[in-house]
């Protein structure tokens, strides 16, 4: 049950949520090669490279650093989240920017901007919460479960996640935010 990818030099990995691992396979065969650490974990979700050229695996909750052997860290790099779906890196300066859909109970539907060592930063997109009643590019709907963000070479983020309408029925949509966070363009 692949959920997620990450190409890397001579492995691609694989967010593997029906067995709770991170696999390897390799690029040319298809093949997986073995980690000298199996990379297990609860539920994950999503998989980006940090700026350090460590793994960073995303699940609902907290993000792990893990080396490229498999080998998971101790503790959570970041903690806390509620109802991550997706996470990227920015390259020049190793920012991460995850996608917070939060609980039913508690809409976060913002992505969330942390410094290259896992600090908030402050920065979030979007509006945030639940449905105002009115239409809006940056109203996320994270919570759907459904998303995916990617970081551009000039630092812009796209985005592609659903959205609610007025007549409360959820669309696919793809928003682009420039480097200082505007959005400039849609596409649907």
């Amino acid at each position: 049950d692949p959920t997620a990818l990450l190409a890397s030099d001579d492995c691609l990995y694989v967010v593997d949520r029906g067995s709770d691992e991170v696999k390897c396979l390799d690029k040319e065969t298809g093949k997986e090669k073995k980690l000298t650490n199996r990379l297990m974990m609860v539920a994950p979700v999503d998989i980006a490279k940090a700026k350090n050229g460590k793994l960073l695996v995303l699940t609902a909750e907290s993000v792990f650093e893990a080396e490229a052997d498999g080998k998971l860290g101790q503790n959570p790099l970041i903690g806390g989240l509620s109802g991550a779906t997706a996470i990227d890196v920015e390259a020049a300066e190793g920012k991460i920017y995850i996608a917070l859909g939060g609980t039913p109970d508690n809409m976060v539907n913002t992505i969330n901007e942390y410094s290259a060592d896992g600090k908030a930063t402050g920065v979030k997109i979007g509006h945030g919460g639940g449905y105002s009643g009115t239409w809006a590019a940056d109203q996320f709907a994270f919570t759907t479960g459904h998303s995916d963000i990617n970081v551009d070479p000039k630092g812009g983020i796209w985005v592609s996640t659903s959205s609610v309408s007025a007549e409360w029925s959820v669309f696919p949509i793809i928003v682009h935010f420039d480097s200082q966070r505007k959005q400039d363009g849609m596409l649907m």
